[in-house]
Formats: structure tokens, sequence, C-alpha cells
């Protein structure tokens, strides 16, 4: 699995966040936002990994934030 990041920002502040916080994520310059409308998509980052990763750590992973979208959904 591949995830790009989609930013609106100028991609020197987006270069410097993601030195910043240490993260490896392709990111793609979306200046007029038309991209991010193609793709709507609202949330919150509930885990980061790195490298490979097993299926069972995956699998957990994506359980874990279905649970959690259900509890924001009762909410």
């Amino acid at each position: 699995m591949e995830v790009w990041g989609i930013s609106d920002q100028e991609p020197s502040t987006v270069k410097v966040w993601l030195a910043r916080y240490e993260r490896k994520l392709q990111s793609l310059n979306d200046p007029d936002g038309k991209i991010s409308e193609q793709y709507p998509v609202e949330g919150k980052i509930l885990s980061y990994y790195t490298g490979n990763q097993s299926e069972q750590s995956l699998r957990y992973a994506i359980d874990m934030a279905l649970s959690e979208s259900q509890k924001d959904l009762t909410n």
C-alpha cells in the first residue's frame, strides 16, 4: 500500500513539515484544490507506519480505525 498526501500549501512548507516530523510521505501539490475535490477525505491520523508491515499489523490498524470511526458516529 502506498499513501500520498495532498496539500494546498507551498511545496517548501510541506517539505519543512515532513522533515520536522520525520515523515517520508510522498506529497502532491494541489494549490487550486481540484485534486482534493476529487478525493474528499476527512479524518485524523490514528497510526503512522514506515517500512514493511505484517498483514496482521495492518489489519489491526484498520480495525482500530474503523472502531474509532464508529465512536465518532455515535457521538
